[in-house]
């Protein structure tokens, strides 16, 4: 392809236009055409051109995902699509993003009509990004020639490169006189979308099937340009559906005999079969008017008021994206002759390895439904459990202790593991030996209880399946009476739920446990308080603690850190509690503890050993691992007069007092380790934090700072480079000179240290200078561009000091300068990147 021919062709089209270069991760708007300058306004275009980095535009959440976008398809080569609404001119657009060569990605958007009423547009509106939906496009001219193609190994099976124009004709799509059909259409103005699916002949000799999108393009004055053509391979899809078809073969005999209208759709919507009673409701004459339709379009385009129905809104849509089954009692369903009718439906996911892949919705006029005879109803309410709970089993059977089966659908393979003539009339074995012992007898008592109340039965209950696996099942059923007390029988449904049950357990786990520590959460803990706020565990004695200076840590060290500060503090507590102990994580650095039947002297002792425990802990570990520390309050209930809340505030003030006492302490022993740390990881010496102290003191004196600012200046310069405790040691020890990627992450540790810092009473004084040690008088500096006087005083007076210290010391990567070396270099930047006047003093100074 040549880009400047694709550039020309599509300059006056009256769709967005847009290519951009991608180098290194850094994206530039190399080509455009006018219709993408009013789309985003000639501000954000020059700007895209520059890189994209300072765009001032109500688009900028617009931009930033398309740029996203841009980066993941320079990654992957996958075609991506992104439908968003401009607000000027307030309208759905569809930005379609693929790679067409090697650094090139471009970009078609596309204004999508609000009449045009297709299921894919409606997807990519919903949806908003899809990745997988496209699997090749293709731009041709007029004359069927080619201007432009990108498509994933997915489709066709060539290579990018081996797809030229006469390959396109030859062997692929252009060969196809449907397709030159459809184009043909488009270009005459009959159209302005088409969708068309084809078999084709892959480079390999297979065969593909695939559904093509047509688009019309037009140049701004609307003369037809040429047309856009998408490509999906859909052979998958199609295995899946008759997969899916082989299971629907067999209940023909029932569908065509049912009232109920019955329909099954694909994940799209579309229409995959119908039986007659569906096409006699709807008034069709014919399956194939419906077959390939999308239904929502076709029978619940509008509401009874004649509001249009969104899709995203239908019964289809729920089911096929929750994958649940739904029930709507009164829903407006519209007939081929433009009438409606009120109608009762239910939806069923269909599922291919857990992935929904489809749809059965059966339906029936309520109206008609009330005038219909008693045996109808029954026929219709068997065939339609038969029918709508597979791979569930549906039943009748007797009311006795054996749940006698008289009737049970072939879903009991899938369900059970038995084939259904196993379990009619006890043949084998009854039912209720696959009941588990436990739920027997409850099972009997509330089907008894059901029955004498004429209500509908619903219960969950586990059963043993032939290989031996138990099973969750949920039982949906009912009494089927002769007369108004007398059961005849039983019938209903089975559907296994054992993954619905898994999820509700991991549920209730997260509703109950901290995931970090695996200790009851603070919800879980407050019930438990409940349970036990009552005398028999009296005396009852709660315990409040406290992780002293977490946030320091968090900041200091990162949170992997902090989190490892947190586990530490549990295996603690778990080594010095009992059993019988509830210990819970009630927030981010906070845990309780509840002592059923305990005294406020055996807590004591409780408290006591936590605290050695914790002095060992320090003791033992590694020098640049912080200290813990953990204050503690606590206070026992011994009457019922007592409210609890009384407990729980005594405990915290004892545990406010205890933090007054050891927060000095906690803080002072956390920043030794990070300043050891400091000097274990970097390149810095204690000595050469002296040599700064001193040197930036006598600076300070020479410009008349004040005692205050001067004690600053001595608490900042050894801690300037605190923040390279979060830099990465190969980055911080690298012998040679860094590359780009590591300057990056090494020009990180200002901000690291602003954080530190302003985490800590004692050092948040000095935040700002260490946040703008890096920075230079011209304002090239990192990381704010701080400019000139900008910049603190502390601050500039340390950036000569450290430069001048640095370059007179040896180095791993270079041996020392000689003094009047180091003072010619600071005078030569003077001005640049160092304060002249600071320089020049400091050069004096030194001179001396």
């Amino acid at each position: 392809m040549n880009l400047k021919t694709i550039d020309a062709f599509i300059k006056n089209g009256s769709f967005g236009y847009a290519r951009h270069l991608v180098v290194d991760g850094v994206i530039k708007l190399s080509a455009h055409n006018l219709t993408l300058s009013k789309l985003l306004g000639e501000d954000v275009v020059s700007n895209l051109q520059e890189g994209g980095h300072d765009i001032q535009s109500s688009l900028i959440s617009v931009i930033r995902q398309w740029l996203y976008m841009i980066h993941q398809v320079a990654d992957d080569g996958k075609i991506r699509i992104f439908t968003t609404l401009l607000s000027s001119p307030n309208q759905h657009y569809r930005f379609l993003v693929f790679r067409t060569e090697t650094n090139h990605i471009t970009t078609i958007i596309l204004e999508l009509p609000t009449s045009r009423n297709d299921l894919w547009i409606e997807e990519t509106i919903h949806q908003k990004t899809v990745t997988n939906l496209i699997d090749a496009v293709c731009i041709v001219d007029t004359d069927f020639n080619c201007i432009l193609i990108a498509c994933s190994d997915k489709i066709y099976g060539y290579k990018l490169h081996e797809i030229t124009s006469s390959i396109l004709k030859e062997r692929l799509l252009l060969k196809s006189p449907d397709i030159q059909m459809h184009i043909t259409s488009l270009l005459q103005g009959e159209a302005e979308f088409y969708k068309f699916e084809a078999i084709e002949e892959r480079k390999d000799g297979t065969l593909e099937s695939l559904r093509y999108f047509f688009t019309l393009l037009t140049e701004s004055n609307q003369k037809p340009l040429g047309a856009l053509i998408l490509s999906k391979n859909i052979t998958d899809r199609l295995v899946n559906q008759k997969q899916l078809q082989s299971p629907q073969m067999m209940l023909d005999a029932i569908l065509a005999s049912t009232a109920e209208g019955i329909y099954g759709v694909d994940r799209y919507g579309e229409c995959t079969f119908c039986n007659e009673a569906c096409c006699h409701l709807l008034g069709y004459e014919s399956v194939n008017e419906l077959l390939g339709h999308n239904m929502h379009a076709l029978i619940h385009h509008h509401n009874e008021q004649g509001d249009l129905w969104p899709y995203k809104d239908s019964q289809i849509h729920q089911v096929l994206s929750t994958g649940k089954p739904t029930h709507r009692i009164e829903t407006n369903i519209w007939r081929k002759d433009k009438t409606s009718f009120i109608g009762e439906c239910y939806g069923y996911p269909q599922l291919d390895h857990d992935m929904v892949v489809g749809a059965i919705m059966t339906f029936y006029d309520v109206t008609k439904l009330k005038t219909t005879t008693k045996e109808l109803v029954e026929s219709e309410r068997s065939k339609s459990l038969l029918l709508s709970n597979i791979p569930g089993m549906a039943y009748r059977c007797r009311v006795d202790r054996e749940w006698t089966m008289l009737f049970v659908s072939e879903g009991v393979k899938d369900l059970l593991g038995y084939q259904s003539e196993e379990l009619l009339y006890n043949r084998d074995l009854s039912f209720n030996d696959l009941i588990e012992p436990p739920y027997r007898d409850f099972l009997w008592n509330r089907w008894n209880q059901v029955l004498s109340n004429h209500e509908k039965f619903r219960e969950e209950y586990q059963v043993r399946t032939k290989g031996g696996k138990v099973k969750w099942v949920l039982e949906l059923g009912q009494g089927v009476y002769e007369e108004p007390n007398e059961v005849v029988a039983l019938e209903g449904i089975i559907i296994d739920i054992t993954e619905q049950k898994v999820r509700q357990q991991e549920a209730e786990y997260l509703n109950m446990y901290d995931q970090l520590t695996g200790l009851y959460n603070r919800i879980y803990f407050e019930k438990l308080i409940e349970k036990y706020d009552q005398p028999r565990y009296f005396p009852l004695t709660y315990m409040i603690g406290d992780i002293n200076g977490l946030k320091l840590v968090n900041d200091g060290y990162g949170h992997e850190f902090g989190d490892y500060h947190i586990k530490k503090v549990v295996e603690i507590i778990r080594r010095n509690v009992r059993p019988q102990d509830i210990v819970a994580r009630i927030g981010g650095d906070e845990f309780a503890i509840l002592f059923p039947n305990t005294t406020t002297e055996d807590v004591y002792t409780i408290f006591k050993n936590i605290i050695e425990d914790t002095r060992i802990y320090n003791k033992q570990k590694e020098s640049y691992v912080p200290e813990l520390s953990i204050s503690m309050g606590f206070n026992t209930k011994n009457n019922t007069y007592t409210l609890f809340q009384e407990i729980t505030k005594s405990a915290e003030n004892f545990l406010n007092r205890r933090k007054l006492l050891e927060r000095s302490s906690s803080h002072s022993d956390i920043l030794r380790s990070i300043q050891t740390t400091m000097f274990e990881r970097s390149q810095e010496t204690e000595e050469h934090a002296e040599r700064l102290a001193q040197l930036t003191h006598r600076l300070g004196v020479l410009f008349h700072l004040s005692q205050l600012e001067l004690d600053l200046l001595n608490l900042f310069s050894p801690l300037h480079d605190i923040g390279k405790v979060g830099i990465n040691d190969q980055i911080l020890k690298k012998p040679g000179a860094l590359t780009e990627e590591e300057w990056i992450e090494m020009k990180k540790h200002p901000e690291i240290g602003y954080r530190i810092c302003l985490s800590s009473p004692e050092l948040a004084s000095i935040a700002d200078f260490v946040l703008a040690h890096h920075e230079r008088w011209d304002g090239t500096g990192y990381p704010l561009g701080l400019k000139g006087e900008q910049i603190p005083i502390l601050s500039r007076i340390l950036s000569i000091v450290d430069a001048y210290d640095s370059m007179t010391n040896d180095r791993v990567y270079r041996k020392a300068l000689a003094k009047e070396s180091a003072l010619k270099e600071i005078s030569d930047k003077a001005g640049t990147q160092f304060d002249p006047t600071i320089a020049k003093t400091f050069i004096k100074m030194m001179e001396k």
